[in-house]
Formats: structure tokens, sequence, C-alpha cells
């Protein structure tokens, strides 16, 4: 994203389809750990995409005198999205209490408290949206963008920035392309074992030891 898109709205679905809380924005994640491997998820449409990390989220629901803050345990960090999944059935499992009707959601704390209120939208969507000038552009090496992508070319990673297919992210113009330990250990091969015996054969046990190590 380039900084002329400031204003771009930063979207929250709240969503009883998704099983995870998932965000594109790293800076509101109050605690969090990179995942290495990438976590791979599915689609409804079988597509794959990578989280990059995990952690506690904190974003801001309207309760029609304000926000109240909101955090989300157990979120991932991916690039793949656009927006924040909140997912329903998490906030469930915790002893949040969910209301649906007259056109809005209704969040309560375990404990009773009022979280907030989301209004439906024409397209039947819970949906928050706030002012995202407050979410940084992240700036990243070609090599932790290669990382967060899962290993991917490079050229490629490089190419979905430059499309804008991947927004809100910088690359460093510094950065150089460097040996990624990763991809060299799952490329590696071994030999191939010969099918004819080409030496005589061992005459003691323990005499010749083979490893594929």
């Amino acid at each position: 994203m380039s900084s002329e898109e400031g204003d771009t709205p930063c979207v929250e679905l709240f969503d009883l389809g998704t099983t995870r809380h998932i965000s594109l924005y790293k800076a509101d994640f109050t605690t969090y750990s990179p995942l290495m491997p990438p976590v791979f998820l599915n689609t409804a449409n079988q597509q794959r995409f990578p989280a990059v990390g995990t952690g506690k989220l904190a974003i801001h629901v309207p309760n029609r005198r304000g926000e109240t803050e909101l955090i989300l345990n157990d979120a991932l960090h991916t690039l793949s999205v656009g927006y924040i999944l909140v997912s329903l059935g998490a906030l469930d499992e915790e002893g949040y209490y969910a209301h649906i009707g007259g056109s809005y959601l209704e969040l309560d704390s375990p404990c009773g408290e009022h979280i907030g209120c989301v209004a439906r939208t024409h397209k039947r969507l819970y949906k928050v949206s706030h002012d995202e000038s407050a979410h940084a552009v992240e700036m990243l090496t070609v090599m932790e963008l290669h990382c967060r992508l899962g290993h991917i070319a490079i050229s490629s990673a490089c190419k979905l920035i430059e499309s804008g297919t991947i927004t809100k992210v910088n690359l460093d113009p510094s950065s150089k392309e460097a040996t990624c330990d990763a991809c060299i250990f799952t490329c590696a091969t071994r030999q191939p074992v010969p099918k004819v015996r080409i030496s005589p054969p061992a005459q003691n046990f323990g005499d010749e030891i083979h490893t594929d190590v």
C-alpha cells in the first residue's frame, strides 16, 4: 500500500463460518510469536494461504457510546487477507455471548458486561470499518517476505508486491537475496541406491553400515 492509501478503511468481519481469528495487521497484536514453518489455512474454495504468526490481537468494537477494546486470543497473522476476521465460534468457546436481532449483533463478555454492537450491512454482513490511518505500512526485507509467503520463489513474491496483489507492505530497497536454509534442506536429495551390487558383501555384522541422514 502506498502512503497515499492511508484513508483505506480497516474492516472487521464477525463470522460464524471461520474457526480462527485472522488479521493482516501485525501492529495490532499485543503478543506475537512467529510461526516457523508457516501454518497453512484452507478457504471454502479449497485455496490455501499461510499464517506467519500468532498471538493476542486487540480490536475495537463500537458500543453506541464509543468503542470497547476486545482482545482476541490465539489470533493468526497473515498477509493474504485484506481485513480482520473475527471468529464468533472462538468467542463462544471462551464464554462470550452473541445475540443477533433487529439488524444488530450484540456481544457480551463472559461476566455479562456489554462489549459492543455491530450493525448488519445491506449485504447481510456484520462488519465494522475503521479509519486505517493508524495502521502503518510494514517494511519487509526480500527474505522476510519470502519466508512469510511460505518460501515461494523470491521473484514471484516481489511481483505480488509490485502488482499490488499484496498491499500494506513495502520492500526494503536496500535488502538483498540471501541463502534460505529451509529451502536448501527441502530441496536436498541423496544419491540413488544402486540396484546391482558392485562390491563384495561384508563378511561380519556391522563391518559396513549405510545411513541416509
